[in-house]
């Protein structure tokens, strides 16, 4: 029930105790519809707005004294927007409340009030700290996936866009407005095989390759030798021959398995060599195991 005013020696009903009592479990309830200005008997109600469009409730002063509180609730699919009349409202969240969020108006004096929101989404702008928070499934949203994402395929029935950097697959649900990246480490030979039968420039995506050609196949590597952090550290490439001719780096940026100066040799000219390349900042690219 709205705050009431007593006078002194005055007898309370039964029906009146029990309608006390009944407030400290199940306050009442103002259902609005339309954009509202608070008056002094909301004290201790619970104001709910339900309105497809964007509505506003209204604090003023001189209606309230220090201790008042109440309730507001947004029921509809449009925003509620809790906003300072000619009394002060202070919050370090949201004064706009979206759909069945809700919040504690609270008066320190009879003009200042602070609002306190109940289960609305915080909005990070800009350099934000966060300190002993825990975030649960978060989504980063952006605009554009990063220059050195390549895309290796589209999940069309389930809205999913998937992307390669390095051995990382990136998720995407390649909605409008910006886009959900979820980021998943896989195998470090990628996405899957690309079969080669010409010289060809190795892809971002591409970490298996197998080479049927019918001459001697040239591949153009990544820069043999990079700085770190750079997106293709620490890259393995694993590359079969399955035809009787040489597989070639167009560079000489190959180190051996057995080590020396880097050359241009990749594969011999036997069918079923195969051999695992990884990407180092100092040496290049370096072939770890190998076989015929």
């Amino acid at each position: 029930m709205a705050k009431q005013t007593y006078t002194a020696g005055q007898v309370l009903t039964a029906a009146q105790m029990t309608t006390l009592q009944a407030n400290d479990y199940n306050q009442t309830v103002s259902a609005k519809t339309a954009s509202y200005t608070l008056v002094a008997a909301d004290a201790g109600t619970t104001i709910t707005m339900s309105n497809a469009g964007a509505t506003t409730i209204t604090v003023n002063t001189a209606l309230f004294t220090a201790g008042d509180t109440l309730k507001i609730l947004n029921i509809g699919a449009g925003v509620c927007t809790v906003t300072a009349g000619t009394a002060t409202v202070s919050s370090s969240n949201p004064l706009a409340l979206n759909q069945y969020d809700n919040g504690i108006l609270y008066f320190t004096s009879t003009g200042v009030s602070i609002f306190t929101a109940e289960g609305s989404a915080a909005t990070l702008t800009a350099t934000q700290t966060l300190s002993n928070k825990t975030l649960t499934s978060p989504a980063i949203n952006g605009t554009t996936a990063p220059a050195s994402v390549a895309s290796i395929g589209t999940d069309a029935a389930n809205g999913i866009q998937l992307y390669s950097q390095g051995n990382q697959v990136i998720r995407t649900n390649g909605g409008s407005g910006g886009v959900n990246y979820f980021v998943t480490s896989v195998a470090p030979f990628g996405a899957g095989t690309t079969a080669k039968t010409a010289a060809f420039t190795l892809a971002a995506n591409e970490n298996c390759i197998v080479c049927t050609g019918t001459a001697s196949i040239t591949v153009t590597l990544p820069t043999g030798t990079v700085t770190v952090g750079t997106a293709n550290i620490g890259r393995t490439l694993l590359i079969t021959n399955r035809a009787a001719f040489t597989v070639v780096s167009a560079s000489a940026n190959v180190v051996q398995k057995t080590g020396g100066a880097a050359t241009t040799a990749i594969l011999p000219a036997t069918s079923g060599a195969w051999a695992i390349m990884v990407l180092d900042f100092t040496l290049g690219w370096t072939i770890v195991a190998s076989g015929t």
